[in-house]
């Protein structure tokens, strides 16, 4: 039987890890790691710029040319301009503005996001790393109770049905011990890559943080939803360029002046010179009159906004607006709620953790299996019984320690210190600065 062998699965694991140095959270949550999505956004603002929100008055410029019966030295030249609404270069560039200042925030968001899947990425592998650990242990519990129950074919005891569901239930938990394995070293492989380390191990948590000092926080602090943390600054940004694109909009149905062209018509010239030259060999009262003005044109085209105004891409870009408006204000609420729900949640967790870890640390388990150790004779089904029940309640301990440390760090990410205050490392007890 293999007892010893299960009392001594966390200190193999130990030594193992042990032959190498384990990094520092802070290391990690400062190395560099290349994003495509802010590489992308990067671009993006890098194009803004280089590009200008001035916009011209004239929208399109035209020149036509207009010939009767094919008299080449008769034609009229046109310049035709159509010009933009009222206040649509105004309107333009404030979108331009807008729009640059939206993608430099949302750059911001991504780098938040970047900064808390870091931290996710430490709870993740750390609470994985020990559930493996721990239910190895019960896995190899399985095998001892299944080998005791077969040794026991011949007496009273035995119970083929018994064992049978022994075996379905080691399955299931070898099945689920091999998915979280993937799992582990998929994460364990993410973190060697983000540290561009050829091995990783561990962490080193000499100085993390305390769940007593989780409770602490809690308890003193008062977590105020920050009104210019980078989600709702995004927010703000994403509100003001929705609402620049109506504005721009509503100038361009402003355009009164539909066209204004100047053209030189050179057969009434040529008419004009005709009766110019005919006046030279006419008696006075026999003379016309002639101006070379008449030659020259020049033509302007109103729009009646009764009848020509398209409502249908202004209403649509006003509900859009008042869209990103109401946005707006749930994103305000959804970050407040999240805040109060998730400190409920972590009190609620505490409760549960405190109860598990004085469990524990009681007479109940270790005790039973230290006295039933001393005496002879003993079941041991029973042993490994109680064995079973001290690594099931440091399983329900470690998980609830990973829902604990989750929500403490979605609580400080949605108040928006995890971004604003990205220099100090919030799973260390005293929220040490990150030396970069």
């Amino acid at each position: 039987m293999k007892l010893g062998i299960v009392s001594s699965v966390l200190l193999i694991t130990t030594l193992c890890m042990a032959q190498q140095s384990p990094v520092s959270v802070s290391t990690f949550l400062t190395a560099e790691e290349k994003s495509s999505k802010i590489k992308t956004q990067n671009d993006r603002i890098a194009f803004l710029k280089e590009s200008s929100g001035n916009m011209p008055v004239i929208d399109d410029v035209e020149f036509r040319i207009r010939n009767s019966a094919y008299e080449f030295d008769r034609q009229r030249y046109s310049l035709r301009f159509e010009p933009r609404g009222f206040g649509e270069t105004r309107a333009s560039k404030n979108l331009y503005k807008a729009n640059l200042k939206c993608q430099k925030q949302r750059k911001s968001v991504l780098e938040g996001k970047l900064i808390r899947s870091r931290y996710n990425l430490v709870l993740d592998f750390m609470y994985l790393q020990a559930m493996v650990a721990l239910n190895k242990g019960l896995l190899i519990l399985y095998e001892d109770r299944i080998a005791v129950m077969k040794n026991s074919t011949g007496s009273l005891k035995f119970n083929v049905v018994d064992i049978i569901t022994i075996e379905n239930e080691f399955t299931k938990l070898k099945f689920n011990n091999i998915e979280r394995e993937r799992k582990f070293t998929s994460k364990k492989d993410k973190i060697k890559d983000i540290l561009s380390a050829e091995s990783f191990d561990s962490f080193d948590t000499t100085s993390f943080i305390s769940i007593d000092q989780i409770k602490e926080h809690i308890d003193s602090s008062q977590f105020v939803l920050d009104p210019d943390n980078v989600y709702i600054e995004y927010g703000k940004r994403q509100l003001e360029l929705a609402k620049r694109k109506y504005k721009l909009e509503t100038a361009e149905g402003r355009q009164y002046i539909n066209f204004f062209q100047f053209s030189y018509d050179h057969d009434n010239m040529k008419d004009e010179q005709e009766v110019r030259d005919a006046n030279a060999s006419l008696p006075d009262y026999l003379k016309e009159d002639y101006n070379f003005n008449r030659a020259y044109l020049f033509d302007i085209g109103l729009r009646i906004p009764l009848f020509n105004v398209d409502r249908h891409d202004i209403n649509r870009r006003k509900l859009s607006y008042l869209s990103e408006k109401e946005d707006f204000k749930e994103l305000k609420n959804e970050l407040q709620n999240r805040i109060e729900k998730d400190s409920e949640d972590i009190r609620i967790l505490i409760s549960q953790y405190s109860f598990l870890l004085a469990r524990r640390n009681d007479v109940n388990a270790e005790s039973s299996l230290k006295k039933y150790l001393e005496m002879e004779g003993v079941d041991p089904i029973k042993l490994l019984s109680i064995k079973e029940s001290v690594i099931r309640n440091d399983i329900k301990i470690e998980k609830i320690k990973y829902d604990i440390l989750k929500n403490y760090i979605r609580i400080i990410d949605a108040t928006g210190q995890l971004y604003a205050q990205a220099d100090s490392n919030y799973l260390s007890a005293h929220q040490d600065p990150i030396k970069k």
